[in-house]
Protein backbone atom coordinates (compact mmCIF):
# COMPACT_ATOMS: atom_id res chain seq x y z
CA UNK A 1 0.00 0.00 0.00
CA UNK A 2 3.17 2.40 0.65
CA UNK A 3 4.21 1.85 -3.06
CA UNK A 4 3.68 4.48 -5.53
CA UNK A 5 2.47 3.71 -8.39
CA UNK A 6 1.74 5.56 -12.07
CA UNK A 7 -1.66 6.89 -11.20
CA UNK A 8 0.03 8.83 -7.98
CA UNK A 9 3.01 9.37 -8.61
CA UNK A 10 3.72 13.25 -8.98
CA UNK A 11 7.12 12.88 -10.93
CA UNK A 12 7.99 13.13 -14.59
CA UNK A 13 9.96 10.34 -16.32
CA UNK A 14 11.82 9.88 -18.90
CA UNK A 15 10.52 7.90 -21.95
CA UNK A 16 10.74 4.36 -20.92
CA UNK A 17 10.56 4.97 -17.32
CA UNK A 18 8.11 4.61 -14.86
CA UNK A 19 7.95 4.64 -10.90
CA UNK A 20 8.64 0.32 -11.13
CA UNK A 21 12.42 1.27 -12.00
CA UNK A 22 12.75 3.19 -8.62
CA UNK A 23 11.05 0.91 -6.69
CA UNK A 24 12.49 -1.85 -4.29
CA UNK A 25 9.49 -4.09 -3.05
CA UNK A 26 11.81 -6.44 -0.63
CA UNK A 27 13.22 -3.78 1.28
CA UNK A 28 13.13 -4.11 4.44
CA UNK A 29 13.77 -0.71 6.92
CA UNK A 30 16.46 -1.05 10.02
CA UNK A 31 14.85 -0.08 13.07
CA UNK A 32 17.53 1.17 15.40
CA UNK A 33 15.98 0.21 18.31
CA UNK A 34 16.29 -3.35 16.87
CA UNK A 35 20.16 -3.14 17.31
CA UNK A 36 20.80 -3.15 20.57
CA UNK A 37 24.11 -3.98 20.02
CA UNK A 38 24.91 -1.99 16.92
CA UNK A 39 23.29 1.41 18.69
CA UNK A 40 25.90 0.71 21.40
CA UNK A 41 28.47 1.01 19.04
CA UNK A 42 27.03 3.91 16.66
CA UNK A 43 26.73 5.84 20.05
CA UNK A 44 30.32 5.38 20.68
CA UNK A 45 30.92 6.62 17.23
CA UNK A 46 28.43 9.34 16.34
CA UNK A 47 27.26 10.60 20.17
CA UNK A 48 23.51 10.29 21.25
CA UNK A 49 22.81 13.64 19.36
CA UNK A 50 22.89 12.65 15.78
CA UNK A 51 20.08 10.04 13.91
CA UNK A 52 21.42 9.93 10.56
CA UNK A 53 24.62 9.11 11.64
CA UNK A 54 23.73 6.60 14.19
CA UNK A 55 20.95 5.05 11.00
CA UNK A 56 24.45 4.51 8.45
CA UNK A 57 26.03 3.00 11.26
CA UNK A 58 23.83 0.73 11.70
CA UNK A 59 22.98 0.52 7.92
CA UNK A 60 26.79 0.42 6.46
CA UNK A 61 28.55 -0.37 9.79
CA UNK A 62 31.28 2.02 8.17
CA UNK A 63 32.09 4.24 11.20
CA UNK A 64 34.63 6.50 8.56
CA UNK A 65 31.61 7.03 6.81
CA UNK A 66 29.05 7.55 9.70
CA UNK A 67 31.13 10.14 10.66
CA UNK A 68 31.00 12.03 7.52
CA UNK A 69 27.33 11.95 7.50
CA UNK A 70 27.51 13.32 11.08
CA UNK A 71 29.49 16.30 9.42
CA UNK A 72 27.59 16.86 6.81
CA UNK A 73 24.75 17.24 9.24
CA UNK A 74 26.76 19.73 11.37
CA UNK A 75 27.62 21.54 7.92
CA UNK A 76 23.78 22.12 7.09
CA UNK A 77 22.96 23.03 10.42
CA UNK A 78 25.57 26.15 10.57
CA UNK A 79 24.22 26.88 7.46
CA UNK A 80 20.87 27.29 8.57
CA UNK A 81 21.87 29.03 11.76
CA UNK A 82 24.12 31.91 9.59
CA UNK A 83 20.67 31.57 6.87
CA UNK A 84 18.53 32.19 9.69
CA UNK A 85 20.40 34.94 11.98
CA UNK A 86 19.47 38.85 11.53
CA UNK A 87 23.08 40.75 11.33
CA UNK A 88 23.80 43.12 13.32
CA UNK A 89 23.13 46.72 12.94
CA UNK A 90 25.38 49.98 13.14
CA UNK A 91 23.46 53.82 13.39
CA UNK A 92 24.83 56.73 14.28
CA UNK A 93 24.14 58.70 17.31
CA UNK A 94 25.67 61.70 16.30
CA UNK A 95 23.28 64.29 14.72
CA UNK A 96 24.82 65.84 11.27
CA UNK A 97 23.69 68.85 9.27
CA UNK A 98 21.26 68.68 6.38
CA UNK A 99 23.86 67.21 3.86
CA UNK A 100 24.33 64.24 6.18
CA UNK A 101 28.06 64.84 5.98
CA UNK A 102 30.48 65.26 9.24
CA UNK A 103 31.62 68.82 9.48
CA UNK A 104 35.32 68.83 11.31
CA UNK A 105 37.78 71.46 11.86
CA UNK A 106 41.52 71.13 10.82
CA UNK A 107 43.84 71.02 14.20
CA UNK A 108 40.93 69.79 16.43
CA UNK A 109 40.12 66.47 17.50
CA UNK A 110 36.37 65.74 16.81
CA UNK A 111 34.15 62.83 18.01
CA UNK A 112 31.37 60.85 16.42
CA UNK A 113 29.32 58.48 18.55
CA UNK A 114 28.16 55.16 16.84
CA UNK A 115 25.51 51.98 18.29
CA UNK A 116 26.05 49.01 17.31
CA UNK A 117 23.08 46.36 17.78
CA UNK A 118 22.12 42.87 17.37
CA UNK A 119 19.23 40.96 17.72
CA UNK A 120 19.70 37.75 18.70
CA UNK A 121 20.79 38.62 22.09
CA UNK A 122 24.53 38.56 20.88
CA UNK A 123 26.79 41.13 22.48
CA UNK A 124 27.99 43.41 19.59
CA UNK A 125 31.30 46.30 18.93
CA UNK A 126 31.44 49.05 16.57
CA UNK A 127 34.72 48.82 14.40
CA UNK A 128 36.52 50.34 11.35
CA UNK A 129 36.48 48.88 7.91
CA UNK A 130 40.04 49.83 7.56
CA UNK A 131 42.20 50.64 9.77
CA UNK A 132 43.04 54.49 9.67
CA UNK A 133 46.18 56.43 11.70
CA UNK A 134 43.95 59.71 12.34
CA UNK A 135 40.82 57.62 13.37
CA UNK A 136 40.43 55.77 16.99
CA UNK A 137 37.43 53.78 17.18
CA UNK A 138 36.38 52.26 20.64
CA UNK A 139 34.27 48.95 20.67
CA UNK A 140 31.37 51.17 22.52
CA UNK A 141 31.30 53.42 19.88
CA UNK A 142 33.03 56.11 20.20
CA UNK A 143 35.11 57.78 17.37
CA UNK A 144 37.17 60.46 17.50
CA UNK A 145 39.32 61.92 14.74
CA UNK A 146 41.70 65.11 14.00
CA UNK A 147 41.59 65.78 10.39
CA UNK A 148 45.08 65.82 7.99
CA UNK A 149 44.19 68.12 4.72
CA UNK A 150 46.62 66.15 2.64
CA UNK A 151 45.65 62.79 3.75
CA UNK A 152 41.82 62.27 2.51
CA UNK A 153 40.21 59.27 4.09
CA UNK A 154 37.50 56.77 3.85
CA UNK A 155 35.73 56.91 7.12
CA UNK A 156 34.14 53.45 7.00
CA UNK A 157 32.18 51.51 10.21
CA UNK A 158 30.11 48.59 11.00
CA UNK A 159 29.24 46.64 13.63
CA UNK A 160 30.54 42.62 14.24
CA UNK A 161 28.76 40.72 16.90
CA UNK A 162 30.36 37.81 19.21
CA UNK A 163 29.68 34.98 16.46
CA UNK A 164 31.68 37.13 13.78
CA UNK A 165 29.09 38.60 11.66
CA UNK A 166 29.63 41.93 10.03
CA UNK A 167 26.62 44.98 9.27
CA UNK A 168 26.67 46.47 5.88
CA UNK A 169 29.33 49.09 5.98
CA UNK A 170 28.54 52.85 7.08
CA UNK A 171 29.91 55.23 4.71
CA UNK A 172 30.43 58.80 6.86
CA UNK A 173 31.00 61.94 4.19
CA UNK A 174 33.60 64.17 5.70
CA UNK A 175 33.74 68.41 5.27
CA UNK A 176 37.11 69.30 6.61
CA UNK A 177 36.51 73.30 7.69
CA UNK A 178 40.70 74.22 7.03
CA UNK A 179 42.59 76.56 9.79
CA UNK A 180 42.98 79.20 6.58
CA UNK A 181 46.69 79.70 8.78
CA UNK A 182 45.00 81.86 11.27
CA UNK A 183 44.47 84.19 8.45
CA UNK A 184 41.11 83.87 7.54
CA UNK A 185 38.19 82.15 7.85
CA UNK A 186 36.21 78.46 6.17
CA UNK A 187 33.53 78.84 4.43
CA UNK A 188 31.01 76.79 4.76
CA UNK A 189 29.06 77.32 1.46
CA UNK A 190 31.55 76.65 -0.76
CA UNK A 191 33.87 73.49 -1.47
CA UNK A 192 37.66 74.47 -2.51
CA UNK A 193 38.66 70.84 -2.90
CA UNK A 194 37.10 67.16 -3.02
CA UNK A 195 39.19 64.06 -2.72
CA UNK A 196 37.62 60.03 -2.52
CA UNK A 197 34.83 60.67 -5.01
CA UNK A 198 33.32 63.66 -3.46
CA UNK A 199 33.41 61.35 0.73
CA UNK A 200 35.98 63.85 1.42
CA UNK A 201 35.98 67.59 1.21
CA UNK A 202 37.95 70.76 1.77
CA UNK A 203 36.00 74.25 2.86
CA UNK A 204 37.35 77.51 0.97
CA UNK A 205 38.49 79.61 2.52
CA UNK A 206 37.94 83.16 3.15
CA UNK A 207 41.24 85.30 3.73
CA UNK A 208 41.90 88.69 5.56
CA UNK A 209 42.52 91.60 3.19
CA UNK A 210 46.36 91.41 3.81
CA UNK A 211 46.66 87.46 2.96
CA UNK A 212 46.22 85.31 -0.18
CA UNK A 213 46.24 81.22 -1.32
CA UNK A 214 44.03 78.63 -1.05
CA UNK A 215 44.54 78.35 2.40
CA UNK A 216 45.59 82.32 3.06
CA UNK A 217 49.28 81.05 3.12
CA UNK A 218 50.67 84.03 1.68
CA UNK A 219 51.06 87.86 2.39
CA UNK A 220 49.46 89.80 -0.16
CA UNK A 221 52.05 92.19 -1.88
CA UNK A 222 49.35 95.51 -2.37
CA UNK A 223 52.36 97.30 -4.34
CA UNK A 224 52.39 93.92 -7.07
CA UNK A 225 48.27 93.86 -7.23
CA UNK A 226 48.06 97.66 -6.89
CA UNK A 227 51.36 99.03 -7.96
CA UNK A 228 51.82 103.14 -8.11
CA UNK A 229 51.74 105.49 -11.03
CA UNK A 230 55.25 106.19 -12.84
CA UNK A 231 57.31 108.20 -10.54
CA UNK A 232 55.09 107.14 -7.75
CA UNK A 233 56.70 105.36 -4.40
CA UNK A 234 54.78 102.26 -3.34
CA UNK A 235 55.08 101.12 -0.02
CA UNK A 236 53.49 97.70 0.88
CA UNK A 237 52.28 97.85 4.44
CA UNK A 238 52.93 94.30 6.91
CA UNK A 239 49.87 92.09 7.27
CA UNK A 240 49.92 93.57 10.97
CA UNK A 241 50.03 96.92 10.08
CA UNK A 242 47.19 96.32 7.04
CA UNK A 243 44.82 94.23 9.69
CA UNK A 244 41.50 94.26 7.86
CA UNK A 245 41.22 96.74 6.25
CA UNK A 246 41.46 96.57 2.38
Amino acid sequence: AYLVTPSTSVFIYNKGESTTDFQCPGFVPIFADEYTQDLTEAYSVCGTNSPACIYDYIATGNAAFARNTKLGEEITKQRRQRLEKIPPTIRLVTHFDDTDSLLVYEGKTNIVIFEAKDDNNNSAICKLSKDITSVTLSENGTLTYTPDLYSPIYLNVQAEDSTGAHSSVLTIDIIVCPLCNYNGVCNTNSVASSFLEGHFQILECDCLPAYSGVYCEFEVDACETFPCSVGQTCTDLTADEQGNNT
